[in-house]
C-alpha cells in the first residue's frame, strides 16, 4: 500500500486519511518517514505555537495520533521523529495546557510522548 504524503498547510481530511493508512502499516510509516518535508509539517502541526482555534486542536490531535503511530515503526522512523525534536516540541506543549484545553488534545499529546519515550526504551 503506498501514502501519498497531503498537502501543505494540512487539513484534519488530510491527516485523518494519513493517519488511517499508516496504522499497522510498517511500510507505509517508513515511506512516510523518509519523506522529509511531511515530517517537518507533521511536526508543525504538534508545534503548540502553529495552530489555534477549534481547527487547530483538530489538526494538532490528528497530527499527534499520527506521531505515535510513527513511533512505533523502524528505528529509522523514530530517529526521524527524534532528529525534529518532536519530544521536545510535546514536553513544552504539554506544559502550556490549561484545564480549559480539550482533553482529547492533552491526551494525545500525553500518548504521543508515552509512545516516542517507550520506542527509545525499546531500542
Amino acid at each position: 500500500m503506498s501514502v501519498e504524503a497531503p498537502p501543505t498547510p494540512m487539513s484534519v481530511q488530510d491527516l485523518k486519511r494519513v493517519k488511517n493508512s499508516v496504522i499497522r502499516n510498517p511500510v507505509a510509516k517508513t515511506a512516510l518517514s523518509r519523506d522529509a518535508a511531511f515530517m517537518r509539517s507533521l511536526v508543525e502541526c504538534v508545534d503548540v505555537a502553529s495552530v489555534g482555534g477549534t481547527v487547530g486542536n483538530e489538526i494538532r490531535v490528528e497530527a499527534a495520533h499520527i506521531v505515535t503511530s510513527l513511533s512505533f515503526g523502524s528505528e529509522s522512523t523514530l530517529e526521524t521523529l527524534l532528529r525534529l525534536q518532536t519530544p521536545r516540541i510535546l514536553v513544552f506543549a504539554l506544559s502550556q495546557f490549561t484545564l480549559t484545553d480539550p482533553l482529547p488534545l492533552r491526551s494525545a499529546y500525553a500518548r504521543s510522548l508515552r509512545a516516542i519515550v517507550a520506542s527509545v526504551a525499546e531500542i
